[in-house]
Formats: structure tokens, sequence, C-alpha cells
């Protein structure tokens, strides 16, 4: 959740949700943030983030949706329309530094998963790396966030 809610926060602050999906797709992952909110479900999205304590204001272009009953592709409008199971995007703006941007992004997920090894709550560095692979689909070339830390590559 912190890495979505992260890049709803910077959607809210008015970057654009194209560049963050790009971002995030140029450091390795499989889809952006925001595709991935849209395609979990923005109340379902809405619902995880407050069960586990993080702020969702009413008056966020997030909640908005929600009230809306734009929850993403399951009713084809969230952050992106969608048609056909497919999100329509706009233009990407440019960055000097995609990638980066997008280890950017990951930071917030590769921060919990280094706070939760060092907590106990996961075994091990290993175990780690290997559950968010699987359970996020963090980008598995690059070994898993913990490792990916230790290389330098997030």
């Amino acid at each position: 959740m912190p890495y979505m809610l992260g890049a709803v926060q910077l959607v809210e602050a008015g970057q654009s949700k194209e560049q963050i999906d790009a971002a995030a797709v140029a450091f390795g992952m499989p889809m952006g943030p925001i595709e991935l909110m849209d395609t979990v479900g923005l109340d379902v999205g809405r619902s995880v983030a407050l069960e586990l304590g993080h702020a969702v204001p009413e008056n966020s272009k997030f909640a908005t949706l929600v009230s809306e009953k734009k929850l993403g592709r399951k009713t084809g409008e969230g952050f992106y329309k969608w048609e056909k199971g497919k999100a329509i995007k706009g233009e990407v703006p440019e960055h000097k530094d995609l990638a980066g941007f997008g280890r950017e992004l990951v930071k917030p997920l590769v921060d919990a998963t280094v706070l939760a090894v060092n907590e106990g709550v996961v075994a091990s560095e290993d175990l780690a790396d290997i559950g968010v692979i699987f359970g996020t689909g963090f980008a598995p070339f690059l070994g898993g966030p913990m490792h990916a830390r230790k290389t330098g590559k997030a």
C-alpha cells in the first residue's frame, strides 16, 4: 500500500499518472502503481488502505472516484478509462531519468520490506524477496527488494 498510495498522492499533487506508471515499468515493474490500483479496484484499495491505518482524505480525487463508483477496471473508469480490459492512457510526459523516478516510486515498498525483515515479521531476506516478487510483482530480475537494495538497484 505505501507504494500505491505514494503514487496516488503524486497524482493528487498534479503529477501525470501516465508518467508515474511508465517510470515504474522502466524500473522493471510489470505495471505501474496507478494502473495496478485501478486493476485491483479503487474500493478495495481504499478499504485496505484504511485497514492498514493510511488516510484517504474525503476531498481527494481517490475518495471522490470511489464515492462516484468509478472503481477502475471493473467499472470501466477509475484513474483511467478502461476499454476491453485495457487502460486508455495518454501521452507520457518526458522525464530525464524515468527509471530513476521508478526507483523513487518503489522506495516505500523496499523500505516496508526492510522493516518487515528487521522486525522479524519475515524470517529472512530471501523469504521477503520471494514474497514481494510473487505477492506484488516486484521486478523479479532484480532479485527482490532486499537484494536490489544491497546491489544499489533499489
